[in-house]
């Protein structure tokens, strides 16, 4: 349920990655959950209703980041692919773009 989100805080770990040697926890701060007993910020990983690992060293996870990352822009910079609009009409409510694509 959190892709973009996930996604988001994965690039700033990529980022801070290169900038600093120090290991590299990406996190997620949820307000209305942080008062809670055992609430950890820390993003886990895993498949859907398995335990989840928590990400305590992006490095671990970087190198697959990237290489994913780079297939992404290699995809939406290609001049073969071309641009499909979602099916999804709610996404585009409050998308910045939504006047290029004129919905």
């Amino acid at each position: 349920n959190r892709p973009s989100y996930i996604f988001q805080t994965f690039l700033y770990a990529a980022i801070l990655c290169r900038k600093q040697s120090m290991k590299v926890a990406p996190s997620l701060l949820y307000i209305h959950r942080a008062a809670s007993e055992g609430y950890s910020p820390v993003i886990e990983m895993g498949a859907p209703r398995q335990p989840k690992v928590p990400v305590g060293n992006f490095a671990f996870f970087e190198d697959e980041f990237r290489e994913r990352l780079r297939g992404l822009l290699q995809e939406i910079f290609s001049r073969e692919e071309t641009f499909c609009q979602t099916e999804e009409i709610r996404k585009c409510e409050y998308c910045d773009f939504r006047s290029l694509c004129k919905r």
